[in-house]
């Protein structure tokens, strides 16, 4: 028996789990199969208990890869972020750079993901990650912050923000946080938990149909804007000095970040498409490098497109801005079809990650990192309900606790940034713990130290800028390591003694 194997015996996670965690994990895991042409409608996606194997999703090739990767980060976020950060930063040429450096560290954490990826291909991702670097509290920690924070918080935005473009949609007057809207998110996130419950052939049908609406939604808006543009109906704003009046603070950049950030939320999942590529050695690097200069486009001129017949005040304050957008373009017909189109890609956005944080929650469940409550499955549904209540009541907290975008996207940002920057960090210790680590795909080092030290600044400046949001973090990590003691301390991980050059 060799090393590897020795290692993932140790732990159970990363033993009959392991395979299950690394499938499971990937947040928008429906995309995956509507960009496969050989998916099959009936195939059973969820196994009908947590020790069932999940089967093998065919072989994708480059051009559904670069699909997936770019349907993975075009989601509400720039729908909902481009008037939150141009408030903050006060000007459209501020609000540009603050996009374009989101779209880098994006470009840079995809990067070092990958190569992590796959350099551990079955090691259940970042968790894994940490328990082979930093030893098994942080391992257990992070497991912990993304079934308790990470994921009811994004489950949390994507309701708020459906919640914004419904009342506009509708044209209801509301304004953002009101109890109108805190009522109309939770009421979504119950629906598509409901829908879940039924079983994960219902569930991922929903989001099949919805998955490439927002895709089609963001390319709308850079022609509709261009077109405003070159017909020369731009509003007078649009022709002022790029960086008049730009924020001097850079606790205003840090949160626009977090806000840009979130926009791009995704790439730090293509390590999960490694395993499905007919050649990750040469795909993954193409792809990748691909994908993010696209996106980061699609979101400038998308940005630019916005101010381009919005004025800046309503730029400014708009928390539905597609609607407020196609309003001014092509009328009120406009506006109530935008509504209609981001609405519905919050489904299917928040559907997917309903779906694959159960499942999460099953896979941590049947091994006992969580208690073993939630890793039981309908034997009939194939549905794990216990998972599923979970993820829903913690979402629904959140909304009703924080119910306003700009600080829910502060309380993920501080705590996604805060396991990004500490992925970036494993991976540079690795490259010195473990030289001889065989990996297929390697990040330069200007990458890695550009995704650490660009991550690290803004998670600094947003604590700073954000106190109470980092209280409110902080006291969720302690709670993580009080209830890790309380549980006992889990078997370490042993590295495996791996051999080849880099």
């Amino acid at each position: 028996m060799t090393e590897t194997t020795r290692s993932r015996d140790t732990d159970p996670l990363l033993s009959r789990d392991s395979a299950e965690l690394h499938r499971v994990h990937h947040p928008h895991d429906e995309l995956r199969h509507s960009f496969d042409a050989t998916s099959d409608e009936e195939q059973h996606l969820q196994p009908t208990s947590p020790t069932d194997t999940f089967p093998h999703t065919p072989k994708i090739d480059y051009w559904n890869g670069l699909a997936l990767i770019i349907g993975l980060q075009i989601g509400s976020g720039i729908f909902s972020s481009p008037g939150m950060i141009t408030s903050h930063v006060n000007s459209l040429g501020a609000s540009l750079v603050v996009w374009l450096v989101s779209g880098l560290l994006a470009w840079t954490g995809a990067a070092t993901y990958a190569e992590l990826g796959t350099s551990l291909p079955e090691s259940g991702g970042p968790k894994a990650y940490f328990a082979r670097v930093y030893g098994p509290l942080p391992s257990f920690l992070f497991l912990f912050t993304v079934i308790g924070c990470l994921k009811p918080g994004t489950v949390a935005i994507i309701a708020v923000v459906f919640a914004s473009y419904a009342t506009r949609m509708f044209g209801v007057e509301s304004h953002e946080g009101s109890v109108l809207e805190r009522c109309i998110a939770v009421g979504i996130i119950w629906c598509v938990i409901s829908i879940n419950m039924l079983g994960a052939k219902e569930g991922m049908r929903v989001g099949r149909y919805l998955a490439v609406l927002k895709v089609s939604a963001v390319c709308s808006v850079a022609v509709l804007g261009a077109a405003t543009l070159l017909s020369g109906h731009a509003v007078p704003d649009f022709k002022r000095p790029l960086f008049e009046g730009s924020s001097t603070d850079l606790g205003d950049y840090a949160l626009a970040f977090y806000s840009s950030l979130w926009a791009y939320e995704g790439w730090d999942n293509v390590n999960y498409i490694t395993a499905d590529l007919h050649n990750p050695t040469r795909l993954l690097p193409l792809i990748l490098h691909s994908a993010q200069p696209l996106v980061i486009t699609l979101y400038l001129l998308a940005t630019l497109s916005y101010s381009t017949a919005l004025p800046f005040p309503l730029l400014t304050s708009s928390h539905a801005i597609a609607v407020d957008f196609a309003d001014a373009v092509v009328g009120r017909w406009g506006g109530v079809v935008f509504g209609g189109v981001v609405a519905a890609s919050c489904v299917g956005a928040l559907n997917a990650t309903v779906f694959t944080a159960s499942r999460l929650c099953t896979v941590a469940g049947s091994d006992g990192s969580i208690p073993r409550i939630f890793g039981w499955v309908h034997p009939e549904r194939g549905t794990p309900i216990p998972g599923l209540l979970l993820q829903g009541s913690i979402g629904m907290l959140l909304v009703l606790l924080i119910p306003t975008f700009s600080r829910l996207t502060a309380f993920y940002g501080i705590c996604g940034l805060a396991w990004y920057f500490t992925v970036g960090v494993a991976a540079c210790v690795l490259r010195f713990k473990e030289p001889g680590l065989v990996r297929p795909y390697k990040a330069s080092w200007g990458t890695l130290l550009g995704f650490v030290g660009v991550g690290g600044f803004m998670l600094v400046r947003g604590v700073i800028a954000e106190p109470g949001m980092t209280v409110a973090v902080s006291g969720f990590f302690v709670l993580g390591i009080v209830v890790f003691f309380l549980k006992g301390q889990p078997k370490m991980v042993t590295a495996p003694n791996d051999v080849g050059g880099n």
